[in-house]
């Protein structure tokens, strides 16, 4: 069994979360400014005034979350966004490449597009007997996890002893994480997730917990990135001291991925399921550096209800 893990708010184990994040669009926006000031000369107010106009009809163009699709922005269509904003506003030609080369620096726009047949069932962990999942059901843990959401922790109803063996039992509610393995050399950015549950007496808890909740068989949660083979192999060495230890696949890529909350989906297990059913889960993953042109791929994953 894994042990329990205490959450220091002054560490960056949460990579995924949004504020670590947003030092992307962030360092974008500064490039952009510093860019246009260079241009005007000592107008670093101009500049200012310039971006705020291009960030404000950017966030006008984005598209709206809607009850089938919670989170449909991504950095990079946030990147496509301050481009069409640039020409929309007229621009100067001259300003309009700064911005677009600011923004490939920084990879939200252009680059590498991914192969759309690029992940399928990672291996999961090797220590749990659920392959390509990660479950967590430790009452206290997932108890201390929801009082800090603030969200009610009382629908965790199991209790502790030997059930907190990180499989999904009957009535219990769980933390639920989805491996990927990653096929191709291209890594794979900001993925949704859109999860949904075949069996109808496992649903996923409301939007007080599952911040992409749309209703109790279909949810959706991102992962910030699932290595290609290309750069695993460049950070290996046969020197173990410059090797650093990474795999293609979600649970390695962010090896702090069940530390934190913000990439759980919290799921109710029926209590009238019966020991030894065989869950099914439908994965619709949809990278933010997949093809425009490509349908998002499909994955498949089973959960057994010890």
């Amino acid at each position: 069994m894994r042990s329990a893990f205490i959450y220091d708010p002054n560490e960056m184990n949460p990579q995924e979360e949004i504020h670590n994040n947003a030092l992307i669009a962030e360092g974008a926006l500064w490039d952009i400014y510093d860019a246009l000031k260079n241009k005007i000369g000592s107008g670093s107010a101009q500049a200012f005034q310039q971006v705020a106009r291009l960030v404000v009809k950017a966030i006008q163009l984005l598209p709206k979350p809607t009850t089938a699709k919670r989170h449909p922005v991504n950095f990079r269509s946030f990147g496509a966004a301050l481009t069409q904003a640039s020409q929309i506003l007229q621009f100067s030609s001259g300003d309009q490449i700064e911005i677009q080369n600011r923004l490939e620096a920084r990879g939200m726009v252009g680059g590498v597009t991914l192969d759309p047949v690029w992940a399928e069932v990672g291996p999961g962990l090797s220590d749990t007997q659920t392959p390509g999942l990660r479950i967590l059901d430790n009452p206290l843990i997932l108890k201390g996890w929801l009082n800090r959401m603030g969200a009610d922790s009382r629908v965790v109803t199991q209790g502790g002893g030997p059930g907190m063996d990180e499989m999904a039992e009957p009535g219990e509610v769980i933390a639920l994480w989805f491996d990927l393995r990653n096929v191709t050399a291209t890594t794979a950015g900001g993925v949704l997730l859109s999860v949904r549950s075949v069996d109808p007496r496992v649903t996923f808890l409301n939007d007080g917990y599952n911040a992409g909740f749309i209703d109790n068989a279909h949810t959706e949660v991102e992962y910030g990135k699932v290595n290609g083979t290309q750069i695993v192999q460049s950070l290996s060495s046969k020197n173990p001291a410059y090797r650093v230890p990474t795999g293609n696949a979600y649970f390695s890529s962010n090896p702090f991925f069940d530390e934190f909350w913000r990439n759980a989906i919290w799921i109710k297990v029926g209590a009238e399921i019966a020991h030894g059913t065989t869950v099914d889960f439908e994965l619709t993953l949809t990278p933010s550096n997949g093809s425009p042109t490509q349908p998002s791929q499909i994955l498949k994953y089973q959960m057994v209800v010890k």
